[in-house]
């Protein structure tokens, strides 16, 4: 009787261990530094105004941001364009502008903002999203019209999100934005 009480303590013990090992655990979650034009889809009629907000999310040790925001100068007009600086001022320090403009005429909105380095900024790894700016558009034709963001370095020189050792940070989800237009 005794052996046949430890091999049934072995046999239990076991289908507890083989039935702890054949759960699988979650994934952890993978959080990618972001940038993008929030919110991403916007249903808008002829001269309708609406606002738009370039943001960060998932970024550590931020110094600059460096972006052009591409649009369809015959389907949008920007009638505002703001610094958002809570996030940037967020370690202390000032935001310097190097560039923060649009331009009409090519359907382009140049921006160049950057902290000290020892005023870098990051975000929480948690998917919260980080202002860095405002853009308000009119609505001037009727179609689907795509808000891009470019942070290409290689293409343009002039773009790209940079630590606070003035590093280029690789591998930045870019998330873009969409208009519908309607009469």
């Amino acid at each position: 009787m005794g052996k046949l009480k430890v091999v049934m303590l072995v046999l239990l013990l076991m289908s507890i261990l083989m039935f702890h090992c054949g759960e699988e655990e979650d994934p952890p979650v993978e959080y990618k530094a972001t940038i993008g034009i929030l919110p991403a889809e916007n249903a808008v009629v002829i001269n309708e105004v609406f606002q738009t907000h370039l943001k960060v999310k998932n970024i550590e040790n931020l110094m600059t941001v460096g972006t052009k925001i591409y649009y369809d100068k015959y389907k949008l007009e920007v009638v505002e364009l703001a610094r958002v600086d809570s996030f940037l001022t967020s370690n202390g320090g000032n935001v310097i502008q190097i560039e923060f403009e649009n331009n009409q005429e090519a359907g382009m909105v140049n921006i160049g903002l950057t902290v000290p380095a020892g005023n870098a900024v990051s975000c929480e790894l948690d998917d919260v999203w980080h202002p860095i700016c405002k853009v308000v558009f009119r609505a001037l034709s009727p179609g689907s019209e795509d808000l891009t963001i470019d942070i290409d370095h290689q293409s343009d020189g002039d773009v790209g999100l940079f630590d606070k050792f003035a590093t280029l940070i690789e591998g930045v989800v870019v998330e873009n934005a969409e208009v519908n237009i309607s009469n």
